[in-house]
């Protein structure tokens, strides 16, 4: 029996054997489970922009699946960490100086990206736009015109990061 390609990605040793080369990038030996910290380890250097208090949240809200925990310490599967690799690609959550996945930002994003690494923001004036109003204006653009609802979320996330509530 052929499996596809969902079935081959909610076996553990399926997506164990996928991730097996992260370890040795992150020069850690492999073994399962492991803990949120080498999960963030293994996904940064894949290039994935996750920190070990986003892969956490991840965890409690169940959107990786429900690892356990064990002595006060998420313990991950190849699924969870599988699935936390799927969770960034959406969100968008690349380290943008990584050349594996630079192709895939888009031209606003690399602008700002190059003005965040001068400590700036493209976005200047960003405190003068309230982020209800963001929201308002990409929920309307639903479908329509792809590379300005990117301009309109980069903003949004540019002003989350100025406010704290999006880590920098």
């Amino acid at each position: 029996m052929e499996t596809t390609s969902t079935e081959q990605f909610t076996s553990e040793a399926a997506c164990a054997a996928h991730l097996a080369g992260l370890w040795s990038q992150a020069d850690l030996p492999c073994h399962w489970p492991c803990h949120a910290d080498e999960a963030v380890q293994l996904l940064r250097g894949a290039g994935y922009d996750c920190t070990i208090g986003l892969l956490e949240s991840w965890c409690r809200s169940g959107q990786i699946g429900s690892p356990k925990v064990r002595a006060s310490r998420f313990e991950l599967l190849p699924t969870h960490v599988f699935a936390a690799i799927g969770l960034c690609e959406v969100t968008r959550r690349w380290i943008t100086t990584d050349g594996r996945h630079i192709h895939k930002l888009s031209a606003i994003e690399l602008a700002e990206a190059q003005a965040k690494s001068l400590g700036e923001s493209v976005f200047e004036d960003a405190d003068q736009v309230d982020c209800q109003s963001l929201l308002g204006v990409i929920a309307g653009r639903n479908g329509q015109d792809p590379e300005f609802r990117a301009l309109l979320c980069t903003a949004l996330a540019s002003k989350l990061r100025m406010l704290g509530v999006l880590d920098q």
